[in-house]
This record gives structure tokens, sequence and C-alpha cells, in this order.
């Protein structure tokens, strides 16, 4: 099982989120339990979602606040996956060709969102009615079809 799946299922876990749908309000539980500030802010551009943390340990996830609710519950949960898995500081930008922490940050995004008692309730083989039924992009969906199908969770 890759790290990015077993740490987003540690995490629903320890959060009591495991069987969730995962919403903003849930997404928000797991923000503030970890004392992440966060808050929406208009980018300009192709930046979607701002992740850093000072040495102090003071941790901020900012989100383009023009864009989709589907869209931000994505890059809330993108950035939680940097906040689990990488020590540093990221940022989303559209079209930039994403190295091996964004993927991983990706797979940790889609088990989020989707839970796989989730999954299983809604057909998982079909990406676009597990975007539609889970609030999430297809981009996404299609992602956690494919973890799915590599590692059946």
């Amino acid at each position: 099982m890759n790290i990015a799946v077993k740490k987003a299922l540690e995490i629903l876990t320890l959060h009591g989120l495991l069987d969730s749908f995962m919403d903003l309000k849930n997404l928000s539980i797991i923000v503030e339990n970890e004392n992440i500030i966060f808050y929406p802010f208009p980018f300009k551009g192709r930046l979607k979602e701002r992740y850093f943390a000072t040495s102090d340990g003071i941790v901020q996830i900012a989100v383009d606040s023009n864009i989709s609710l589907a869209e931000q519950k994505h890059m809330i949960a993108h950035a939680l996956g940097h906040h689990f898995l990488h020590q540093g500081n990221y940022a989303h930008i559209n079209g930039i060709v994403q190295d091996k922490q964004e993927h991983q940050a990706d797979d940790f995004a889609a088990v989020l969102l989707v839970p796989p008692s989730i999954l299983i309730s809604i057909r998982p083989s079909i990406a676009l009615g597990l975007a539609q039924g889970c609030g999430i992009p297809l981009v996404l969906a299609e992602k956690r079809v494919n973890i799915y199908k590599q590692h059946r969770l």
C-alpha cells in the first residue's frame, strides 16, 4: 500500500472520520484538530493553494476563494497531504509538471475525500458518478478509482 494511502486512512481513523462523507465541515475538523490556520484567499493566476509551515510551528493553508467548492475541498485535502507527508512549503499551481510529492499529496487527498466505506456505497468503477456523489473534481475521482483498483480500498 502506498504511503499516502496509508497516511490518509490513519488520519481518517485518528479524527473519527473513516466512515464519513468528507464535506468542508469534516475537513475543518482535521484542520482545527491539527491547529492549522486556514483561510480562503483570492489568488491571481494559476496558484490555487498554498501550504506553509514556519520554523516556530505555525502552519497555514490558503486556498483560492475563486474556485469551485469541489476544487476547494481538493486543495484543502491536497495541502493536508503535504502537511502529513512532507516537510517544507508547497503551492499547487495549475499547469506545472508535478513531482513525486505532488502525486503523493493528491493520492492522500483522493483517499481522504473518499474513504473506503463511502467509495463502496457509490459505484467505485465509475469516476463520473464518484465525482458527482462526493463533490470532488473528476480528475481526483479518477485517481481514487485507480487507487481502489490497485489496493482494493
